[in-house]
């Protein structure tokens, strides 16, 4: 027989359980989190930071590409280096 929520006997504290021993586990190990940055007196979305620390290792990966002549494997250039840039963007954001 399902009881109903309301006339349920657990309290809150011993319905998270599991949860709230990952989520505490979690924490103890990322403690870093993604905060806005003080840009003289404006606050700016970490994001706007990746995206232009991205576009400058975009740049050096082009350069490195075009100089080896990498680049002319690819049918749509302009494809592939936007592509580059969102890959990089994202790892960007995911390791950094």
């Amino acid at each position: 027989m399902i009881t109903p929520l309301w006339e349920s006997s657990r309290t809150c504290e011993e319905s998270r359980g599991k949860f709230a021993e990952q989520s505490d586990s979690w924490q103890q190990g990322h403690s870093l989190m993604l905060t806005e940055v003080n840009l003289f007196g404006v606050f700016v979305a970490p994001l706007s930071i990746y995206a232009v620390a991205a576009v400058f290792v975009t740049l050096l990966l082009r350069s490195i590409l075009w100089r080896t002549g990498a680049l002319s494997w690819f049918w749509h250039v302009a494809l592939f280096e936007i592509a580059l840039y969102v890959c990089v963007l994202c790892l960007l954001i995911l390791y950094v």
